[in-house]
């Protein structure tokens, strides 16, 4: 099942139950004082069985499908995907527009992962407010018949 989080455009893989509120917290604490602790039987039955719908970092309901290419909008946006191989078939998923260090897309291709990230951040070299450009700047293309990564070290600045 794949689960995206609209607000904070990600896949979620460990959702959680939704927090209770303050006044839920007070009755509970109620009902426990006034049966003598049988009431935090009853709250473990009642917690348990509320389902893991929402985002752990910003608990918004999270969106839900066995079909995740059908959700344009989390396929655009995410930047964790760990789509299940057996639903890929073998195919791979080649993606940019998130600049990861050489020896992580290195890793992708070595390891056979589902996803390989081509984005060196050809741009950043040089200082910058986000990444970390030591380990950036190189445009980078990938055969894939032959399974070769070609990488050319931003020469421009």
């Amino acid at each position: 099942m794949y689960s995206y989080c609209k607000v904070c455009k990600k896949e979620v893989e460990n959702p959680n139950r939704k927090p209770l509120n303050r006044s839920q917290v007070t009755i509970w604490v109620i009902i426990f004082v006034a049966t003598i602790g049988i009431g935090l039987l009853i709250f473990a039955i009642y917690y348990a069985s509320r389902p893991k719908v929402y985002c752990p970092d910003c608990y918004t309901k999270l969106e839900k499908s066995d079909k995740p290419f059908e959700n344009k909008t989390g396929m655009l946006w995410t930047r964790y995907f760990n789509p299940p191989p057996d639903m890929l078939n073998g195919k791979k998923i080649i993606h940019g527009h998130d600049p990861v260090p050489m020896k992580t897309i290195l890793e992708h291709i070595e390891k056979g992962y589902a996803t390989i990230p081509l984005d060196n951040g050809v741009p950043y070299v040089g200082k910058h407010k986000i990444y970390n450009t030591s380990k950036l700047g190189s445009l980078c293309a990938f055969d894939m018949d032959d399974r070769i990564l070609y990488s050319q070290r931003n020469i421009e600045t």
